[in-house]
């Protein structure tokens, strides 16, 4: 503890030291943290145990551990380290180089996630505030005779005018500055039908200032016959101000994540460039696996950043861009997805089928985000048994339809709101993944060709399917959003 203390060490980090699991567990409760050096042999709770009371709890669950032990290099004990949750495994004596850089990191990616979610916090305020002002807002009700003339003026009850009370006779048109709009309202109410217009600057009763949302609706006497007319108005102003800066916080917050991902891809390089050093001076096995556990962290945080950049662009410019190709075959698309996730050992379970014709006019390289994705998704968060199966079907004359199928159940209340971003799942292992962005981004992509998707689960499988036009229009290079 002494030696890691005085090794990282420094003023803008706070270190908590614990002499046994327990008093680890007590921290990690009070505090938030950035990452969990956790020794493997330890009084009264050994690390594998901790960290498995950690992924149990939700306020500990997500915190990133790795194991620091000087025992021996068993590939049993380094695998359990790992299904316990753990995002490396060093032993000691520990270099202090790669110690160093990998609490950096993590840190860095701590502080980046507390801005975020500052950002979004203020975004959630903004909305309260918005309801709230809605709740509070004072409408204007009017109801008016059949010859336009405005019979009672009320604004929550407070201002009566009435022609039995001897107030003048108002014309209705006479309260808006759109007169016209008021009028042909008027007249569709009278003909029974409910009309809605929007004026700003009414003329009488000091409300020129306004912003209204006006709604017209017949009002029928016991026989059915419509016999006045009633009109809420609601007073929009402060809405509308709201809407806008509503609008600014978000694309500042989209800058801002643009600009965090941005910054953060020169120190992900320096971790990539020295882990191929790394691993052309190896010499022993347990050396190259760990470098290559290294390489590998740093290529699922590229594509983190990669993620946050897709978002961005999908929120600042209304979607995400894709560049259209004639002539695109999707299947070696799909077959060069297939290769890539093949490579690990979870790739044997992919299985792909062809029906028909898969060419068309595609954006190659956001189409294979957009296969990678899902197969992905369906090889971490399917059942271990029954494989995935990656369909394209060809057969229409004007649609190619690609799906994904796999066996597991996505909950109910978890599909209704599935593309939307920041929705993360558990892998089989329970562990929490990625930055919830990938089906969002994917769907992006969709709609950007013009295309649908879509998820259903039922009976113990679950299917993606998406369909695209073979043709898209040439405004679709231009970004498209939900």
């Amino acid at each position: 503890l002494l030696a890691l203390d005085a090794l990282l060490r420094r003023p803008d980090l706070e270190l908590l030291k614990a002499q046994s699991g327990t008093e680890a567990l007590e921290l990690l409760l009070v505090h938030d943290v950035a990452l969990a050096l956790i020794d493997v042999q330890m009084p009264e709770l050994d690390g594998f145990e901790l960290a498995e009371l950690m992924r149990g709890s939700e306020r500990t669950c997500r915190v990133p551990i790795i194991f620091v032990t000087a025992g021996a290099r068993e590939a049993h004990r380094i695998f359990q380290g790992y299904d316990a949750g753990a995002v490396d495994f060093l032993f000691k004596p520990i270099d202090q180089h790669i110690l160093r850089h990998k609490v950096d990191t993590f840190v860095e990616l701590h502080r980046q996630r507390q801005q975020l979610a500052s950002q979004m916090e203020i975004i959630r305020a903004n909305e309260e505030l918005k309801r709230r002002i809605l709740e509070s807002t004072q409408d204007l009700m009017v109801v008016i005779d059949l010859e336009g003339t405005v019979r009672s003026l009320t604004r929550q009850g407070r201002e009566q005018l009435s022609s039995a009370t001897g107030a003048p006779a108002i014309a209705w048109s006479a309260l808006w500055a759109d007169a016209a709009e008021a009028t042909r309202c008027l007249g569709a109410a009278q003909q029974g039908e409910p009309c809605r217009f929007q004026s700003r600057g009414q003329r009488l009763l000091d409300l020129t200032s306004c912003d209204w949302d006006v709604v017209v609706s017949p009002m029928r006497d016991a026989r059915g016959r419509v016999d006045r007319l009633l009109a809420v108005a609601r007073d929009v102003t402060e809405l509308r101000r709201l809407n806008d800066e509503l609008s600014a916080n978000l694309r500042l917050n989209e800058t801002f994540v643009a600009a965090v991902g941005h910054d953060l891809r020169t120190p992900l390089n320096n971790v990539v460039m020295s882990a191929e050093l790394l691993l052309s001076q190896a010499s022993e096995p347990s050396q190259t696996r760990i470098i290559e556990r290294l390489r590998s962290s740093a290529g699922r945080m590229s594509k983190m950043i990669d993620e946050l950049f897709d978002l961005a662009r999908a929120r600042l410019s209304g979607g995400i861009p894709v560049h259209l190709q004639s002539d695109v075959d999707l299947t070696p698309v799909a077959e060069k997805i297939v290769a890539e996730l093949a490579t690990g050992e979870r790739g044997k379970a992919l299985e792909v089928t062809r029906v028909g014709d898969t060419r068309g006019r595609f954006d190659p390289d956001r189409l294979g985000q957009v296969l990678s994705n899902l197969l992905g998704n369906a090889l971490r968060h399917g059942q271990s048994e029954g494989g995935v199966l990656l369909s394209l079907d060809g057969s229409a004359a004007h649609e190619i339809v690609l799906a994904v199928t796999n066996r597991g159940q996505i909950p109910s209340d978890v599909l209704s709101c599935l593309f939307e971003p920041f929705r993360r799942g558990q892998t089989r292992t329970g562990n929490v993944e990625g930055l919830g962005l990938g089906l969002f981004i994917v769907q992006q992509i969709v709609l950007a060709h013009q295309g649908r998707i879509a998820a259903e689960s039922n009976d113990g499988i679950t299917t993606f399917r998406v369909v695209l036009p073979r043709e898209g229009e040439r405004e679709s290079q231009r970004p498209a959003s939900a």
